[in-house]
């Protein structure tokens, strides 16, 4: 009967990850275009991936194929080369990949949980932390809750749902994690390997390719663990004055440092403070620290070191994007009541691990919750990068790791001899938040399937396909086609870019053609000034772009198709020198 129970926990758990990475869009053939779930980010991801699939390895701004990348693709390409040589399109190995991974990274904490507390039910646990919620439903009337600019806090769900490269580097990081928590714990088969530490090392060391935030918040949750359990292993107090004063230090003068020193620098002072304890660690664990941090070191070094020369070089890309990143704090109010099912839920991990010998545990969760703090307030000490992405992340690390834990916390509490009734009450606490906060799921399914999919299998998708394959000049896209869109379906360059992802060689130029008050208007002059060679055209357009024989831009091909019964070409027009 016991193995049933795992079973049916661990086939729950997949059930449960499915409803949120496919749910919303499970009837609306999410396996013939791309989710419109917060499209212009996700659609420029989804052009570096179409590139690699059409063989343009370039480090390139994925639109026009100019300028340089610096944002870290390595899921993207890989997106790209799956594509490639399976055939199948960009987004159907978007969704398919990017859900077999979350799934993987469920059934893996499922699996810690079940080692851990041996508990049939354990496995559940970490699937059910994918709805937690922020109580926005209560402080905002709605599924997320709202900051200054277009900051926002949201639960797993809300993230996880794009499958984009923050949710593998996220799956990423945490199985690193777990897999040191694992490799931690007594009396289990790894106790005397070195290879969780190879592997976690070389996870985190890949996350750097990923996703920069996800690698930041693995770098400094593994710090910071490695920092509180050094201090309680050497139980100095010279060293605990020491790390406090120099974390104090860095927080504290960051600010007025990063103008100076720059912004990398100042995440790296904060990292320095721990050091009094991780170097306890490493004095007792050499090989152990020496097998987590070269694969670390190796596998991050490519994206580390591209990045490193842009900043050196003055890139004006990465420049433009340090500034872009100011005013996205979170409050203190709305991140404190946004974090409580969490923090309860952490809290109530470590009430019942109390008196237990299990001291990795609670550790790790002091650790989460420090580097939690640390990274979603760093607009107060210097880093500046975007707090409240960190703030989403840090709930969501700290969310699955301590309902992975919550098993081993309730085994512990039965266990001990003297019980009292602060544990049950914590607890029961904690589910109540819990449950409340889940009230933000269905806001956030509603509006998830609302945005439906973007169909590319449709007759007007594929002429848009077919007409522009194989051009290797840049290509507007005139009113009504999206150029997002656009790029999705062709291996031809597009005029558009996104100015938070990557800048092509002329950003002014190209910018000109996505003004919105210009969208209805063709531009010979701006097209030409952007580098353009063609435009791709709806007759079904209202607003059409008219040419005279002068702008010497002319018709080349046209393609039928028909939409709600009615017929309609796409059109190519050639712009001529």
């Amino acid at each position: 009967m016991r193995r049933v129970g795992i079973a049916v926990s661990f086939v729950a758990a997949q059930v449960m990850t499915l409803t949120v990475v496919l749910g919303p869009v499970a009837g609306q053939g999410w396996f013939h275009g791309f989710r419109n779930y917060f499209s212009n980010d996700q659609l420029s991801y989804a052009a570096i991936a179409t590139n690699v699939a059409n063989g343009h390895m370039e480090f390139v701004e994925p639109f026009t194929r100019t300028g340089s990348l610096f944002y870290p693709s390595l899921w993207y390409q890989a997106l790209g080369l799956f594509s490639r040589v399976t055939g199948t399109p960009v987004f159907a190995a978007w969704q398919i990949l990017g859900s077999l991974v979350v799934c993987a990274l469920i059934a893996f904490l499922g699996w810690i949980a079940l080692r851990l507390a041996r508990r049939a039910w354990a496995p559940i646990l970490p699937a059910c932390a994918l709805f937690l919620g922020t109580l926005a439903t209560f402080t905002s009337d709605y599924w997320y809750t709202a900051l200054g600019n277009h900051a926002v806090l949201w639960g797993a769900f809300g993230t996880f749902f794009t499958l984009n490269a923050e949710v593998i580097g996220l799956c990423l990081m945490i199985a690193a994690l777990a897999l040191l928590l694992w490799r931690a714990t007594p009396n289990n088969r790894l106790n005397h390997s070195i290879a969780p530490f190879i592997i976690a090392g070389a996870l985190i060391g890949i996350t750097g390719n990923v996703q920069t935030y996800s690698f930041f918040t693995g770098l400094t949750f593994a710090a910071a663990w490695a920092a509180i359990t050094g201090l309680r292993q050497s139980r100095s107090a010279p060293r605990t004055i020491i790390t406090i004063a120099v974390l104090l230090l860095a927080l504290l003068s960051g600010s007025a440092l990063a103008d100076l020193l720059g912004h990398i620098p100042i995440y790296a002072f904060v990292i320095v403070a721990a050091a009094p304890g991780a170097v306890v660690v490493a004095s007792r664990h050499k090989q152990a620290t020496l097998a987590f941090l070269i694969p670390l070191a190796v596998l991050a070094a490519p994206q580390l070191i591209r990045t490193a020369l842009g900043l050196l070089t003055k890139d004006d890309f990465l420049t433009y994007r340090q500034a872009s990143t100011q005013n996205l704090g979170v409050p203190l109010t709305s991140g404190l009541i946004a974090a409580l099912p969490v923090i309860l839920l952490i809290i109530t991990c470590l009430i019942g691990l109390r008196g237990a010998k299990r001291p990795a545990m609670a550790l790790l969760l002091f650790a989460g919750a420090a580097s939690w703090l640390i990274l979603c307030t760093n607009d107060r000490w210097g880093f500046s990068q975007e707090p409240y992405r960190f703030w989403i992340e840090g709930f969501i690390v700290n969310g699955l790791l301590a309902a992975t834990l919550l098993p081993s916390a309730i085994s512990a509490y039965r266990e001990r001899g003297k019980r009292t009734l602060l544990f049950p009450v914590i607890a029961a606490l904690t589910l109540i938040v819990a449950l409340a906060s889940a009230l933000d799921v269905p806001g956030w399914w509603r509006f998830a399937h609302d945005q439906g999919i973007l169909d590319t299998t449709t007759s007007r998708m594929t002429a848009i396909a077919d007409i522009t394959q194989g051009r290797e000049g840049l290509i507007a896209a005139a009113s009504c086609i999206d150029p997002l869109a656009l790029k999705l379906v062709t291996d031809a360059p597009v005029a558009h870019y996104n100015a938070g992802l990557a800048w092509p060689e002329n950003p002014d130029s190209i910018k000109i053609l996505l003004d919105p008050a210009r969208r209805n208007v063709g531009d010979p002059v701006a097209l030409r000034a952007a580098g353009a060679q063609f435009v791709v055209a709806d007759s079904a357009c209202a607003d059409q772009w008219v040419f005279v024989p002068q702008d010497r831009i002319t018709q080349i091909n046209e393609i039928s198709y028909e939409q709600d019964g009615q017929q309609a070409s796409i059109m190519l027009l050639q712009i001529l020198p």
